[in-house]
This record gives structure tokens, C-alpha cells and sequence, in this order.
């Protein structure tokens, strides 16, 4: 008799049944905490330094003041009073209650989980459309690498994980691997998405790339089945995409937002003469090379694969290429895009398929087991949302995790001047007028800045008169003093710092080689006779 029988007239006993208390931490709960750890590595070293943190940041508290929206310039005294759409206030509410409950870092932490919860979402985004948890998981770190230039606090970053779910309902959709209904999900997406940051384009343009491939198809498909079938997408992404538009009006501006918005993108002042991010990638700079190599593995893949792109996924990532290639600023957009489609791409590549034959003549039985799991340890997120909630929890006690990085933003010199500071009028750097709003808040008098990073809504004159007047030209004094200039706050190296250090009318109170800080002198008491 064996050790599993029993005495004859006996019921087999049975083991208990192991309750499980605790959900299973899945590989997507896994790959979250693997990228927010790893992200947050990035909080001493740039991660905080964008020049419009400081002034994103301060929206939530000037409209705590004004107890309701703002449409007018309020930060900078030069251009006091100019129309200003906030396109992402509700997105920097978020940032002020992560900042004010955990300082620098709840920002930092805040940063690193919006950006690992995109990388879950495209990671759960593969496996259901069938892809192996391995190829799966390679992808989405080649795109976690590609984002990397993103990794920045500041509201863009809300556009990542809305345009990952974005693109995945149009081309799920299309695809017929979910229903109608679950197109739904995109009403409440397009009633936050415009309010968190005016990336919601970015949205706007996949659907309208999506509607026009089924609009095509409607007309064009070579099958009269399949022409039925996208007439009946045709029909229902109408209904829906009235709807979504309706929900985008759903802010302080209005059909406003999007007038501010276009305008912006087709200013070829801001566009061609103002910061590097709206100009083509270089990819000869630090790191660009991650993106280089989906842009080159896109048509690659695209020949080499046995499996087809669907016309949906094809139109959007092309459409998106496109604009990642005319500016930095969509490159990390492109790249969370296409990293499905690269995927599928891959998936079908022969080269793999004799890999994959070749590891179950190598591999142990339990070994070949586990990889044969297309999704080991699936989980409900419970893992990730704890992780989530503990990491902003304990944000306050984590010491100095996140800092200014004195090479892109010299905050100890900027504190110096608003040490200094008594209401007089400070000409500085625009990128650090962000900073200087930041914490220039509480003074008394509140500092103002002359300039900061939002061109949008200084406009080309003021610009240009700011960035004329640091290369120190014939009348650079008589212009100071004609806009009531005290305190100079300027790089070491410009020309206006230089020539300011040596003329009679300035006095130099600091210079550590970033930063030149100078006030005007007094000027002589007259002699009474």
C-alpha cells in the first residue's frame, strides 16, 4: 500500500486549502517598481530643474488667491496683465499637493510613478494583445530607455500614460479585440486629459488618424466584408468623437484652449528661435541614440517581420514619426507610440522562432515551463497601488533623495538674490524665472520676475528685447535705466555680465562662474554749498 492510501473503510484526508491573503505581485507590478526606483535616480540630477517647475507650481497657489481660474499674466512686471491660458492647472495642482506634502521629494516621486505606471500600461498593453511576457518586457524597457530625455518634473508627463491608453483603445478597436463599449473609457480620458496638460492633442491627433484609416477602409478595402466592417467604425467612432470633443470643451477656456494651443504650435518664432526642444532631435547629443535605434528598427522590423502592422497602428505611428522627427519635444511621444506595434513587429521575426526552438533542446524542463508562461504571476494592480500610496507617504522622510542639480538650476545663488531682495526690479536669466517665482512667493514684496520659459505668453518683442539686452549692446545702460533695472541676476559668461563688472554704475556682490549678481550703485549725494 502507498503512503497516499488508506485503511479500507477510510476517505482519503485531504490537505487544506492555502488562503491566500495577499493578491500575487505580477510582472507588471514588478515592472513599475523596477522603473520608479529606477527613474528616481534621476531626482538629484536634472529631474527637477525644468525652468517652468517653479512657475507650475505657483498657478495652484495664485489661484487659491483669486478663488477661481486664471486668464491673465500675473508673475512676470514687464508683461503684467497679457492674456494667459493655464493649459495645465489641473496638472499642477497635482504637482503642489505632491509638493506640499513632500517637498522636492513628492515631486521627484510623483514623476517616477506617473512614468513607471506608463511603462505598466504599455507592459499589459503587449500581453493582452497576446505577445510574450519576454518580448513583452524587452520592448518596454527599449522604450523606458527612449523616454528617458522626459524624465522631468513638470505637467508633460501626464500626457504618457493618457496617450498610451489613447492609442491602444483606437487600435484595439480597430482591431475588434475589444467591443464598443470599452471605447467609453476615452469620454472621461478626454474630460482630464485637456485640463492636465495641452498634450491632449497629441490625443486629439490619434483619432483623427484613426477616423480617417477607417474612412478610407469604408471606400478602399479590398474585401466588401471589410468595408462593411469599418463603415460600422466609421458610424460609431462620429457619435463617439462628438462626444470626446464636447468633453474637451470641458475647461476654463473653453473652444479657447485649442485657439492657445495651435497658435503656439504654429508660431515660428516659438517653433524655430526659442528653446532646442522644438527643434529636430540631434541625435549626435548624450543618449539620443535610444531613440535612434526604434527609428531605425521601425522599417527594419517592418520588412523583415512576417507579421503586418494593421492600418490603424501603421497611419498613427508614421503620422508620429513624423513629428518626432521635426522636434525633441514628441521624440519620447513617438517612442511609447510605436513600441507595441515594434513589438508585434517583432514578434514574427524568423530569427526568433528558430531561437525559441533552439532554447527547448537547451533549457531544463521547469525552465522551458516557465517560459512557455505567456504572463507569469498576473496581478489587479493591488501591488503597484500599495507601492504608489507608500512611496508618496513616506516622501517627507526621505532626506535630500531629490535636489537641484546647480549645473542646470544654480539655486544656491538664486536664493542669495531674493535674500537681497527688497521690491526692486531684477533683470535675470528666463530660465530661472521659474525658480524665482517658486520661491520668491512669500516675500514681502512678492517678487516678480522680468522673464521665464513661457514665450507663449511674453510674446516676440519682449523676448527679443531680453535676449538683446544680454549681449550687452551700445546702450545697454541707458536701457536699464529706462526700464528701472536694480539687480542684475545674469550667466557669469554673457556680455552683459562682463561689461556690467567693469563699468562705475554696477557693483558686483557675487560671482561663482554660473551666476553674476550685481546691484546698481547709489549714486553720489550732492555736496550742499
Amino acid at each position: 500500500m502507498s503512503v497516499m492510501e488508506v485503511e479500507s473503510g477510510d476517505q482519503p484526508t485531504q490537505a487544506p486549502a492555502t488562503r491566500r491573503y495577499w493578491p500575487a505581485i505580477g510582472l507588471a507590478d514588478v515592472i513599475m517598481i523596477f522603473f520608479a526606483l529606477s527613474i528616481l535616480q534621476r531626482a538629484s540630477s536634472g529631474m527637477m530643474d525644468d525652468p517652468g517647475l517653479g512657475w507650475n507650481l505657483r498657478i495652484a497657489d495664485l489661484m487659491g488667491e483669486k478663488r477661481g481660474f486664471l486668464y491673465t499674466e500675473e508673475f512676470c512686471s514687464p508683461t503684467e496683465g497679457r492674456p494667459w491660458v493655464t493649459q495645465a492647472w489641473l496638472g499642477d495642482i497635482v504637482l503642489r499637493l505632491a509638493y506640499g506634502w513632500g517637498g522636492l521629494n513628492g515631486v521627484a516621486i510623483l514623476t517616477a510613478l506617473c512614468m513607471a505606471f506608463t511603462f505598466r500600461l504599455l507592459y499589459k498593453r503587449m500581453t493582452n494583445d497576446g505577445l510574450h511576457w519576454i518580448l513583452a518586457t524587452l520592448w518596454v524597457f527599449l522604450a523606458a530607455l527612449a523616454t528617458s530625455p522626459s524624465w522631468i518634473a513638470r505637467p508633460n508627463l501626464f500626457t504618457f500614460p493618457a496617450l498610451v491608453l489613447v492609442v491602444g483603445f483606437c487600435e484595439r478597436y480597430h482591431t475588434g479585440a475589444i467591443s464598443a463599449n470599452k471605447t467609453l473609457w476615452l469620454l472621461p480620458i478626454f474630460l482630464l486629459w485637456p485640463n492636465m496638460h495641452g498634450g491632449f492633442l497629441a490625443g486629439v491627433l490619434v483619432l483623427c488618424v484613426t477616423y480617417l484609416v477607417e474612412c478610407a477602409l469604408a471606400v478602399a478595402a479590398p474585401d466588401a466584408e471589410q468595408r462593411t466592417e469599418a463603415r460600422r467604425r466609421v458610424r460609431w467612432w462620429t457619435l463617439l468623437g462628438v462626444g470626446i470633443f464636447l468633453a474637451t470643451l470641458a475647461n476654463p477656456y473653453g473652444f479657447g484652449l485649442y485657439r492657445w494651443n495651435v497658435g503656439m504650435l504654429r508660431d515660428p518664432f516659438i517653433q524655430t528661435n526659442t528653446t532646442t526642444e522644438w527643434l529636430p532631435p540631434n541625435f549626435t547629443n548624450k543618449g539620443w541614440f535610444r531613440i535612434e535605434l526604434l527609428v531605425l528598427l521601425f522599417p527594419a522590423l517592418a520588412v523583415l517581420s512576417r507579421r503586418r502592422l494593421s492600418p490603424v497602428a501603421l497611419g498613427i505611428g508614421v503620422v508620429f514619426l513624423h513629428f518626432g522627427l521635426t522636434s525633441a519635444r514628441y521624440s519620447p511621444l513617438w517612442a511609447v507610440v510605436v513600441a507595441p506595434s515594434l513589438a508585434t513587429l517583432s514578434a514574427g521575426l524568423p530569427v526568433l522562432e528558430r531561437v525559441g526552438a533552439l532554447s527547448a533542446t537547451l533549457l531544463s524542463p521547469d525552465l522551458r515551463k516557465l517560459l512557455a508562461r505567456k504572463n507569469p504571476g498576473a496581478s489587479r494592480s493591488f501591488a503597484s497601488v500599495v507601492f504608489a500610496g507608500v512611496m508618496l507617504f513616506v516622501s517627507p522622510w526621505l532626506g535630500s533623495l531629490a535636489r537641484h542639480d546647480q549645473n542646470f538650476m544654480p539655486s544656491e545663488s538664486l536664493d542669495n538674490l531674493l535674500s537681497i531682495y527688497r521690491g526692486e526690479r531684477v533683470f535675470h536669466s528666463a530660465n530661472w524665472g521659474g525658480y524665482l517665482t517658486w520661491h520668491g512667493w512669500n516675500l514681502s514684496p512678492r517678487f516678480q520676475t522680468w522673464i521665464d520659459d513661457r514665450l507663449d505668453v511674453h510674446g516676440r518683442q519682449h523676448t527679443e528685447g531680453y535676449r538683446t539686452l544680454l549681449t550687452a549692446p551700445p546702450d545697454w545702460e541707458r536701457e536699464l535705466d529706462h526700464q528701472r533695472v536694480e539687480i542684475l541676476c545674469i550667466p557669469s559668461d554673457s556680455p552683459l555680465a562682463q561689461h556690467a563688472q567693469k563699468s562705475s554704475a554696477w557693483h558686483l556682490l557675487r560671482n561663482d562662474g554660473r551666476v553674476a549678481l550685481l546691484r546698481k550703485a547709489s549714486p553720489p549725494v550732492a555736496l550742499v554749498k
